[in-house]
């Protein structure tokens, strides 16, 4: 009888300690104080990446300009009635912070992204559903066209602050086109001379 009890106890002891866990169960449950207030309760929040880099350069890029979204709107089909219709250009801007026109005088940006497959110096549309025959155009602040791989012109520095200036439109590149999607995406490279 003894032996009976004692494996009993044992075997309640460990249903005790192994109770199981459930999905959705939460990691820390609310329980009440003696005051009986609710206890502090600590879930899992998230991740937060941080990004940044170190740069041996004349100046910084700011952190605002280093991944943009540029909106250039919506446009009907007749917008594109022929090839080199173009829409308004919408401008947009590559600040560089802390500069020291000392280390260099003039700073230039480069494009880089795919070119469109009918004229080489606009950028293709890119993503399932893009509109055809249609391209991304940049100009800098001159109105002077920029290609993909192309060193813009460059732009003399100023001790501290500075804002490159830079436009972008939709282009046509052939008499017929068809309606989609009109994103593209492009990196940046600064050259400091």
């Amino acid at each position: 009888m003894k032996k009976l009890i004692i494996s009993a106890l044992v075997a309640a002891s460990f249903a005790a300690v192994s109770t199981p866990t459930f999905a959705g169960a939460e990691e820390n449950p609310p329980s009440e104080n003696n005051d009986g207030k609710p206890q502090q309760v600590t879930v899992n929040g998230g991740t937060i990446h941080f990004e940044a880099s170190v740069v041996n350069a004349a100046c910084a890029v700011d952190a605002n300009s280093i991944n943009q979204t540029v909106q250039l709107g919506q446009f009907k089909l007749s917008d594109f009635s022929k090839k080199g219709d173009e829409t308004s250009r919408i401008p947009f801007s590559i600040k560089l912070n802390s500069c020291d026109p000392a280390v260099a005088s003039t700073a230039a940006i480069t494009f880089v992204g795919t070119p469109s497959e009918s004229e080489q110096d606009v950028f293709a549309l890119q993503g399932a559903g893009a509109a055809k025959n249609i391209a991304l155009k940049l100009v800098d602040s001159q109105n002077k066209q920029i290609a993909p791989g192309q060193v813009s012109t460059g732009v003399k520095l100023i001790d501290g602050s500075n804002e490159l200036n830079y436009s972008a439109s939709l282009i046509s590149t052939s008499d017929e086109v068809s309606a989609g999607n009109a994103n593209a995406v492009t990196n940046f490279m600064v050259t400091y001379s």
